[in-house]
């Protein structure tokens, strides 16, 4: 366990930057290239990621490609170093960024924010689980309706369950999505 995560990304980055980074991170396959402006932000948002993200792309119930780190994180002045070599690699400017349009990105600062303010578990444990069972969530439609299906919203209450928060299933319908999945009604 590692108590005090969330909250020290979360104070690090602000709670949009960091639900930002958990939606870019899951919202396509491959290594992200993740840009914050200094060290002390790569080292917990290493520690964030490490605890509450990794885990879903080193075991392959969650839908992801397996890959050993899918994340590499980067000071601002890293990045300027190394940029001509990250032709065709996806690159996250959290801080610049992190104000996008997106309802999935509004729908992780909810679950963050009430993760926060749970007293047990530990708000990043608590954090995971929402997170891990969203991803399980994804995979069950992904495997009920197939690549490039459509599913009614009906039919997608009935083949995810209960959910703990309703955030998630915005979070749902944005990943499926992006999996080319369409959710009517």
């Amino acid at each position: 366990m590692s108590v005090g995560v969330l909250e020290d990304i979360v104070s690090a980055l602000g709670l949009r930057a960091v639900a930002y980074v958990v939606y870019a991170v899951v919202s396509e396959d491959g290594v992200k290239y993740l840009v914050v402006d200094n060290g002390e932000k790569v080292e917990k948002l290493e520690k964030f990621m490490d605890y509450c993200i990794r885990e879903a792309f080193e075991d392959p119930k969650y839908g992801f490609e397996t890959l050993e780190k899918p994340y590499i994180i980067w000071t601002y002045d890293e990045y300027m170093e190394k940029w001509r070599n990250l032709d065709g690699k996806i690159v996250v400017f959290v801080e610049e960024d992190k104000d996008l349009k997106v309802s999935a990105i509004d729908a992780f600062a909810s679950i963050i924010d009430k993760s926060l303010k749970k007293p047990f578990p530990p708000p990043e444990d608590w954090f995971k689980d929402v997170f891990l069972s969203t991803l399980l969530m994804v995979v069950k439609v992904v495997d009920a309706v197939g690549e490039g299906g459509t599913i009614t919203r009906d039919k997608l209450g009935e083949v995810v369950g209960r959910v703990i928060y309703e955030e998630q299933l915005s979070i749902l319908v944005d990943l499926l999505r992006e999996r080319g999945i369409e959710v009517k009604g």
